[in-house]
């Protein structure tokens, strides 16, 4: 039996479903073919992540999202102070 693969938006709208605990969590996994197990893991997975999301008053980045963004403020820095010096 080949493993289903789930992407991101999938796991979220299943974590949030189990975190309003409005259906037990047997109701959801029945509901989205997802063993319970499963959707109590996402529920946990979300709920540990989500004080990362306000941490700093800020979006949660990766490292790799910071030098870009530190590397287009450089760009727009020298474009302005040719566009000055012109």
């Amino acid at each position: 039996m080949k493993r289903r693969k789930f992407n991101q938006g999938f796991k979220s709208k299943v974590a949030f479903e189990a975190i309003k605990c409005l259906r037990t969590i047997n109701e959801i996994s029945a509901t989205y073919q997802v063993h319970p197990n499963q959707v109590s893991k996402w529920k946990k997975q979300l709920l540990e992540g989500a004080p990362q999301i306000f941490a700093n008053g800020k979006k949660f980045s990766s490292n790799e999202e910071d030098r870009k963004i530190q590397q287009l403020y450089r760009e727009l820095g020298e474009v302005q102070f040719e566009l000055n010096w012109l």
